[in-house]
């Protein structure tokens, strides 16, 4: 059987939409009530063209009704909000068959002596009833929820988590693989989102080997760098900005003689749930040359969300994202016309899962704008044939905003700030004037040792002016650095709050 990982892409992406229209047909279009309630004739679907077929799902309506987009049969006996179809003959057979003859072998019957009834209610349940739930970090205020069951945990999360040990048939030796030995920190607060949960995965379905610090609320900064320190860990996960942050700290207790240089068993950072820059990377190079990392040390960007229930990853760095081809099927569309753009154009990601249970989505708008375009071929990197991505990706409509009448993508402007020589971190802050009601912009600045307020404010001034046509009102520079970036990390405790927007109404 030939691998579906090592098909030409052609035939790869036939391959997947045949699993999509197979899991449309028997899963999605009985027991998905948002499915169900928007009348589209599966029938119908024949071809990936087809798909437009089917309406859009915004974050929006899921919000408005969660429990529509989890997958619930109909079971006597049971309440359900909303109506679908029973489940057929043939799923309670095979449940049946499984009761009896204890297949998959399940231990509790060593514990337990159940009737028939019972076995085969625990096999529906093992498919159907949700049993593990992430929300979104809620950056708008309100959470997105996704919802698992035991299938989702068995049959779909292993193979995504072996993914992402993907290695080239003939390894580079520039280049830094997984391997099973490594042990990894992660800094990511602990919640209810997919970024804590992730590497918990990892550990179930791969083995891998890494130690939760539940973020800095739980575990300061100081001691999760003495951790790492003393663990000898090999890799961290984290978002890039507190990466950033992390490791200058790491810088300083080494300087202080605090603790002593990593050394080149740190090896590389997983980092997800913003954008990363060129310059970040740079950075981020940097700092783990200062402390002593390996030659070779990788930065391997991801992405993921909380309605995707997963995050892709890079093979090596710099290779793009790889986003999994088998249980998801994936559309690139114009963020004004929804309709596909050609390869390599920039458009807004849009999903389908393929074979989960629980929370599932059909042609679901992530609102995330990927400049740099999709791919579907065989990475020249890791010779796997997967769907791509290439960034810079941002926000479609949340990153832009008018200030002063002039369109600014949000994400461009930190950019130009962040990576002025001299500034060690920053913030935006867009608020209105009092009496004419003008757009007023506020830039605060944290800045490196050593460096000069007014060259690096001139520069600021500069940069922002040239690259997008206006000029900050005002730049403010901020003296306590931990104070400071406290604040910046404060609301969500995951990712840096860049910009803060004060005015009551902004386009």
């Amino acid at each position: 059987m030939v691998d579906f990982y090592r098909l030409e892409p052609a035939r790869q992406k036939e391959l997947a939409f045949r699993r999509l229209r197979t899991y449309l047909r028997t899963v999605v279009a009985p027991f998905h009530p948002a499915f169900r309630k928007s009348g589209v004739d599966v029938a119908r679907i024949r071809s990936p063209e087809d798909l437009r077929r089917i309406p859009i799902v915004t974050k929006e309506e899921v919000r408005a009704d969660p429990t529509a987009f989890i997958l619930q049969p109909s079971v006597p006996g049971i309440s359900l909000p909303h109506a679908t179809y029973p489940l057929g003959r043939m799923r309670l057979l095979r449940y049946l068959w499984q009761a009896v003859m204890n297949r998959p072998q399940e231990a509790t019957a060593r514990f337990r002596r159940q009737t028939l009834r019972e076995k085969v209610t625990q096999r529906i349940c093992r498919e159907w009833l949700p049993i593990h739930f992430h929300a979104s970090s809620g950056l708008t205020g309100e959470s997105t929820l996704a919802a698992y069951t035991y299938h989702d945990l068995a049959f779909v999360l292993p193979e995504l988590a072996a993914s992402l040990m993907v290695r080239p048939d003939r390894p580079d030796p520039a280049v830094l693989y997984p391997e099973w030995t490594h042990r990894s920190l992660s800094l990511m607060p602990g919640a209810p989102h997919l970024a804590f949960f992730q590497p918990l995965f990892l550990k179930l379905f791969l083995g891998a080997s890494a130690f939760e610090t539940f973020g800095g609320r739980v575990i300061p900064t100081e001691r999760q760098i003495e951790i790492f320190s003393k663990g000898r860990f090999h890799g961290v996960a984290a978002v890039p900005s507190y990466l950033i942050y992390w490791l200058r700290r790491a810088v300083e207790m080494v300087e202080a003689g605090q603790i002593p240089p990593f050394g080149e068993q740190f090896l590389g950072a997983a980092v997800g749930a913003e954008p990363i820059s060129d310059a970040m990377r740079r950075r981020i190079h940097e700092l783990t040359e200062k402390l002593g990392a390996h030659p070779k040390f990788r930065i391997i960007e991801t992405y993921g969300s909380t309605e995707l229930k997963w995050a892709g990853a890079e093979c090596s760095e710099g290779s793009t994202i790889h986003l999994n081809p088998r249980f998801y099927f994936w559309e690139l569309l114009h963020p004004k016309t929804r309709e596909p753009v050609g390869a390599g154009e920039p458009g807004v990601l849009v999903f389908s899962h393929i074979d989960w249970r629980g929370t599932v989505f059909i042609r679901y708008w992530t609102g995330d704008l990927i400049r740099g375009g999709l791919l579907h071929d065989r990475c020249p990197r890791c010779g796997y044939t997967f769907v791509r991505i290439r960034g810079p990706i941002a926000r479609a409509e949340r990153d832009f905003t008018k200030i002063k009448g002039t369109l600014v993508p949000l994400q461009d402007l930190v950019a130009e700030i962040r990576d002025t020589p001299g500034v060690r971190n920053c913030q935006v802050i867009l608020d209105r004037e009092e009496n004419d009601g003008r757009d007023r912009m506020i830039v605060r600045l944290l800045l490196e040792s050593g460096s000069k307020a007014e060259v690096v404010s001139e520069a600021v001034r500069h940069n922002v002016r040239n690259a997008m046509e206006v000029t900050p009102d005002e730049i403010v520079i901020e003296r306590e650095v931990e104070a400071f970036e406290a604040e910046l990390f404060g609301r969500t405790g995951i990712k840096a709050e860049y910009v803060v927007e004060r005015r009551p109404v902004y386009l």
